[in-house]
């Protein structure tokens, strides 16, 4: 777009000049940081098409590294202006797992050349100064001032470079309408002044992205041991912790980030996390995961955890909910489409969780709610297929693996209960012998009692849920499953047995 002819792309009441970084809207230019203005223009450039995460990375922030999670803050935002200034067309679309689609009828229009007048620049200038958020449009109109005299435009950009520094170190109390008043903002310590340990820190975020929590923990431990001070690399150790079987350290480690900084976001909503699944505080834990998600409404783990604290406490149509908008900020989690299909499933709208299973389960993620699902829709021949590919993986019938033929022997002679009970004896003989390691107990009589209740004997079923809950009291402080089994339809033929209902008593539920 070189030559500043036809680089105007409209498409409603607005107006992109991808060259100079400006959008307008009805003749005005819109307050936008410029990396949202580059991102809004690589998606309308590729109208009506799929646009990648890695695409826009490439694109937009090719010369700096920074988190994945940028572009879903970016793109919330670029929604929420749009929304503001009153779009009720969803413009830029959420295709799950593949990226974004801008679907606004785009036009190319030649450059008209755009006056902005002295008083337009002084008048946006002082609004800033008394306490309007619009920086972005001074430097906007500063930059358009170029088309006055020399020494004006020199002036107008020394002030607002002046005012953009006061930002960083000042935030603008905007209870007060006339301005003026500041307050110093207190220098956090969410992002470390360390760029070793802030590089740490984005390793071991990519693999808790991907539940690879023990090499997570590596590289928060390091972040940490580097700047002691990093509140949002403990916050993520705490995360770890919770998800592996350091729970006392989990909460020690969240207090630590939080007395840190007592606004970060990400270190409440791992406050809210250890309390659903350590304490069953379900109070404490809907507070924590509200307060994430005020001080920060794009926090998709937030999202994720309060949609799971709403799961099991039956609010179906919150969690979904919650569960859309993370998956508008990150549309190609497969844990949340999984997660948004366990919550279908939970609903008993089993069609809608095929649908989302289906994309997950050859990621590993959400097979085993598959199973069951089709299961309970008597699709026995289904669920063993889909057992068979989570067993021994990619099923190729000209080349059968022993697994494969071991498995179909087992499922050939009794079905799925048969499956069930083979699957059952190794495991019971390792208990039998004490071989078993305790931190696996209470996993493992919480998927015995789902056998059990297959095969029908729904007393053995209680059983083990029982000592599944014992077990977790003395060996597994976190069985994130054992909690579902209120929402759970696999137990629906349990539920009336007052030894089931004093389970979920027993939870706080």
């Amino acid at each position: 777009m070189g030559n500043g002819m036809n680089t105007l792309r409209e498409f409603g009441a607005f107006r992109l000049d991808a060259e100079r970084l400006i959008l307008w809207h009805g003749g005005e230019p819109v307050p936008m940081p410029p990396k949202e203005i580059e991102l809004l223009s690589a998606l309308v450039d590729r109208q009506n098409e799929v646009v990648s995460k890695d695409e826009l990375m490439s694109r937009v922030w090719a010369d700096s590294f920074v988190e994945e999670s940028n572009i879903s803050r970016h793109i919330y935002r670029l929604r929420k202006m749009f929304d503001e200034y009153g779009v009720s067309d969803n413009l830029i679309q959420t295709v799950p797992r593949r990226g974004y689609r801008f679907t606004g009828k785009v036009e190319n229009v030649e450059y008209e050349q755009l006056i902005i007048e002295r008083h337009s620049v002084s008048k946006t200038i002082v609004e800033e100064v008394a306490g309007s958020s619009r920086i972005a449009e001074s430097l906007r109109s500063a930059i358009f001032a170029s088309r006055l005299n020399t020494s004006f435009a020199a002036l107008t950009l020394l002030i607002v470079c002046t005012l953009l520094g006061l930002l960083a170190f000042t935030s603008y109390d905007r209870s007060t309408a006339n301005g003026f008043q500041a307050k110093a903002v207190q220098v956090h310590s969410s992002f470390p002044k360390d760029d070793e340990a802030y590089r740490l820190y984005l390793q071991g975020e990519y693999h808790f992205r991907r539940r690879e929590t023990s090499n997570s923990g590596i590289y928060f431990k390091e972040a940490v041991a580097r700047d002691p001070n990093f509140a949002r690399a403990w916050a993520k150790l705490a995360a770890v912790y919770a998800m592996g079987d350091a729970m006392g350290e989990a909460e020690a480690t969240v207090e630590r980030a939080l007395s840190l900084e007592p606004n970060l976001a990400e270190a409440h909503a791992v406050r809210g996390f250890i309390q659903m699944f350590l304490n069953w505080d379900w109070a404490v834990a809907e507070r924590s995961f509200d307060l994430a998600i005020q001080i920060d409404p794009t926090s998709v783990e937030a999202l994720h955890w309060r949609a799971t604290y709403y799961t099991i406490r039956g609010r179906l149509d919150d969690a979904k909910r919650d569960l859309h908008r993370a998956l508008d900020l990150d549309p190609t989690s497969i844990r949340l489409i999984s997660d948004l299909g366990q919550v279908y499933y939970f609903s008993r709208d089993f069609q809608m969780a095929e649908q989302l299973y289906l994309q997950t389960y050859r990621e590993g993620v959400g097979v085993d709610r598959l199973v069951e699902l089709y299961k309970i829709q008597g699709r026995i021949r289904e669920a063993f297929e889909v057992e068979l590919f989570r067993k021994c993986g990619e099923v190729r019938p000209a080349d059968v693996s022993p697994c494969q033929r071991d498995l179909a022997a087992s499922f050939e002679r009794g079905g799925f209960p048969g499956f069930a009970r083979d699957r059952l004896k190794p495991t019971l003989d390792s208990l039998d012998r004490n071989s078993l390691a305790p931190d696996l107990v209470a996993s493992f009589w919480y998927n015995a009692s789902k056998d059990h209740v297959e095969v029908g004997d729904h007393e053995n079923a209680l059983v083990d849920l029982q000592r599944s809950m014992t077990a977790k009291t003395r060996f597994e402080p976190m069985n994130f499953n054992f909690p579902f089994i209120a929402v759970d339809p696999v137990y629906d033929e349990l539920r009336s047995d007052p030894r089931f209902a004093e389970l979920i008593r027993r939870m706080n539920l």
